[in-house]
């Protein structure tokens, strides 16, 4: 027996001895040790395993605490061990194991294995492919998740399209789907096996792609000829990469065909000064440079390139490598025409046609005639007439020697020996071309008194040239321009001479002589047609027309005073007709208001009450004074009865003044129409129109027995004058009751309600006598129509 067990036996019995047990009996048990004290607690099967199972021969230090160090094949311990068909793992046991039993294992296929799916499914430790699978060495997670076998996934979702039928051995006759079909095998086996390339290599190349295979499909390059054509039009046939259909292993875009028939944006999208740089396209021929001038540089022009070549376009498939190079192109020939070349074209002549001016291709137009005919059409390419004959100019001396061609020439296909401008200005027709262009230099304007004196008429008439149309005369290059029409002219329907020739104008008299102006003309009013407050607007807000300097306006309304017009809103001719003045008068005079011929002759009362129906307290309050009234004195100055007021008056004061009677009893407030209706005069008394009936023998004093008529008279006094004082209520209480209504002065008149009983009997018969609250006429203070008989 060896010292440490013997010293682990003593020390058993001392502890025994301790407990008052007796040492070696058959009964004693171990104590019970707290295996946590030791870092390594016993939980699940560890639990039921004696001591001396993992503490061999009694040594405590150095026990494993791993896994794996117990649970290996032929252990010393007897602890289980890993079986041949576990999963092949790198892992430690606990981290799929827990201490209570090996079943029921976590495992994810999510870990990383080592060696992939095979590694496990082989057919010994996990299932493995069965007898009916595909023939492939590729990796199972090729086709399969690891969710299940049975839903293996047979083509990625983006594979390229391929024709109904086709078994996958088709295109993948390697059993390794990772490695690529042939190119001849996959277009075998198209949807499409001779047309339609656009299915893949079009705008959905890109998405056909599957980067880990290391697959892609060529697409359409950014910079690929812009056309409408399918692929096959170019890109397969002799001359190209592709001789025929299906496509072959080794088959190429590269060396195509080039057909323009599918180009719809026009030669110029290609065939640029610079041209661009298409995919496969070695050279393109472009326009030629504009400038400098000369046989290498193209015509200036903006017209699109077909307009002049579209019959040099080639209509076949071309090599895409071919090259042109301008010039002696096929851009020449056939020549365009002199309607293809000039289309647009209206002026500007100059920049092709300058003196000694040279272009590409100019050779194939030939002057003629070759020299100066009159009366002549000159075709071919020609510059400007010199005083020497050139190739392709005519000798002519006399011919200006600046200026645009469209000035006088205005025909494209020909010349033709003398043109004029189609907007050239009206002339007599017997006048002839030297009679204002008395020089050999057209662009040398003639002078106002030539063009005057051959104009189609000498006297009248200026509107023709100087009206509405004369911004169409203008010819700018020549620096020629008319006189028209200002915007802010004053409206007018006379002809320019009515103010602009004559006395007092710059144009003394006709035909219009070097130097002549419209302006300091004369002003006439008889073409004004829109009134007068057209020009003559309130002050301070007069329109400023050209050429006249000051314009009289209506004078402000506020505030009251003797600078202030009477508030008016009718036109100002209704009152200041007789003051326009009729014959022509300098633009320039001066006027100020007031003192103007507007206040002569003053307006009649009738012209400035027009349109007037009250509101007259606006103008004729107490005290009230307007521009001009000393025009209308009043008559009679003091209060006269039954007197007729005439003059400009206020409303009576009790002292008199300038404007206004002395009368203390006037009302002292309210609109002068609640009693005045007459704007011709004022009378001492009037009554309004809808005055009640009354006897015919009652004067006003009878009802009004005060001097202010707004005091409303008693009900005893109006029915003591009426026109039957026991009678014919109904004239007043009928239905005429609501016209005698003056709502200003609080007056209305009782009348018969709607929902009275229906009779035909008088008002008398059932409101007047015993029973009623009238019970006797005349009708007194007091009265009611309530209280009545019923009859």
């Amino acid at each position: 027996m060896s010292l440490l067990r013997r010293s682990i036996i003593a020390l058993w019995l001392i502890a025994l001895a301790a407990l008052g047990l007796p040492g070696g009996t058959a009964s004693a048990q171990p104590p019970k040790f707290d295996h946590d004290a030791t870092g390594y607690p016993l939980r699940g099967q560890h639990e039921n395993v004696r001591c001396e199972a993992c503490h061999l021969r009694a040594v405590f230090k150095g026990t494993p605490r791993d896994c794996a160090t117990c649970h290996e094949p032929n252990n010393e311990r007897g602890a289980l061990q890993m079986p041949a068909r576990h999963i092949q793992t790198q892992r430690s046991c606990d981290e799929c194991h827990t201490t209570n039993g090996f079943g029921g294992a976590r495992y994810d296929h999510f870990d990383a294995m080592p060696g992939g799916c095979a590694t496990c499914h082989d057919g010994i430790r996990a299932p493995g492919k069965g007898a009916n699978h595909i023939p492939t060495t590729a990796s199972c997670d090729g086709c399969h998740d690891t969710n299940s076998f049975l839903n293996a996934r047979a083509l990625p979702a983006n594979h390229i399209p391929f024709a109904a039928g086709v078994a996958c051995g088709a295109c993948h006759q390697d059993s390794n789907f990772a490695v690529m079909p042939s190119l001849a095998a996959i277009h075998a086996n198209l949807p499409g096996a001779n047309s339609s390339c656009a299915d893949c290599h079009g705008a959905a190349a890109a998405s056909f792609a599957i980067p880990a295979a290391g697959f892609a499909v060529v697409g359409l390059p950014a910079n690929h000829i812009p056309t409408s054509q399918p692929c096959e039009q170019c890109h397969v046939g002799a001359g190209t990469g592709m001789p025929s259909l299906p496509v072959a292993n080794g088959a190429k875009f590269s060396g195509a065909l080039m057909s323009h028939a599918g180009i719809t944006t026009g030669c110029a999208s290609c065939h640029t000064p610079t041209p661009t740089s298409f995919a496969g396209i070695a050279a393109i021929v472009g326009m030629p440079p504009t400038a400098p001038m000369g046989p290498n540089a193209h015509i200036p022009t903006q017209a699109p390139c077909e307009t002049c070549h579209l019959a040099s376009l080639p209509a076949l498939p071309v090599p895409a490598s071919a090259t042109k190079t301008a010039p002696g192109t096929a851009f020449a020939t056939p020549a365009p025409t002199t309607l293809q070349i000039h289309a647009g074209v209206s002026s500007g002549c100059s920049s092709c046609h300058e003196q000694n001016a040279v272009w590409m291709g100019v050779g194939a137009y030939p002057i003629a005639p070759a020299a100066l005919t009159p009366g002549a059409q000159y075709t071919g390419f020609q510059t400007r007439p010199q005083s020497a004959a050139g190739a392709y100019n005519i000798a002519d001396a006399a011919h200006p020697t600046s200026g645009d061609c469209a000035q006088c020439h205005s025909n494209t296909n020909a010349f033709t020996a003398l043109d004029k401008p189609a907007n050239h200005i009206p002339y007599a027709a017997a006048a002839t071309c030297n009679d204002c262009h008395t020089g050999s230099d057209f662009s040398v304007q003639p002078t106002l008194a030539n063009i005057h004196a051959w104009a189609p008429s000498t006297s009248t008439n200026c509107s023709q040239c100087h009206g509405a149309a004369a911004a169409a005369f203008a010819i700018p290059k020549a620096n020629f321009s008319i006189v028209g029409l200002p915007s802010n002219h004053i409206p007018t329907t006379l002809s320019c001479e009515s103010c602009h020739v004559g006395g007092g104008s710059s144009i003394a008299a006709t035909p219009v002589s070097d130097g002549a102006k419209f302006t300091h003309s004369t002003m006439n009013h008889a073409g004004i047609t829109t009134g007068c407050a057209a020009c003559h607007q309130p002050s301070g807000a007069a329109t400023a027309f050209v050429g006249i300097t000051r314009i009289v306006g209506m004078p402000a309304t506020s505030p009251v005073g003797a600078a202030a017009h009477i508030p008016s809103s009718t036109s100002c001719e209704n009152c200041h007709l007789a003051s326009t003045p009729t014959l022509p008068m300098a633009a320039s005079a001066t006027r100020t208001a007031p003192g103007t011929g507007f206040a002569t002759p003053a307006p009649g009362t009738a012209q400035i009450h027009l349109g007037v129906s009250g509101g007259c307290s606006n103008c004729h309050d107490t005290q009230a004074v307007w521009m001009g009234v000393g025009a209308y004195p009043i008559a009679p100055s003091a209060l006269s009865a039954g007197a007729s007021y005439t003059g400009f008056q206020t409303r009576p004061t009790t002292a008199a003044g300038p404007y206004n009677v002395a009368d203390p009893a006037h009302p002292a407030s309210g609109d002068c129409g609640q009693c005045h209706a007459n704007t011709n005069a004022f009378t001492a008394v009037d009554k309004p129109a809808n005055h009640i009936p009354y006897a015919a023998t009652a004067p006003c004093s009878n009802c009004h027995v005060g001097t202010n008529f707004a005091v409303q008279p008693s009900v005893t006094a109006i029915h003591a004058n009426a026109q039957s004082t026991s009678t014919n209520c109904a004239q007043c209480h009928g239905s005429a009751a609501a016209s005698f209504a003056i709502p200003a002065a609080n007056f209305s008149i009782v009348g018969l309600p709607a929902n009275h009983l229906p009779t035909s009997s008088s008002c008398e018969v059932c409101h007047v006598g015993a029973g009623s609250s009238i019970a006797a006429t005349p009708v007194v203070d007091g009265a009611r129509f309530s209280g009545s008989l019923m009859n």
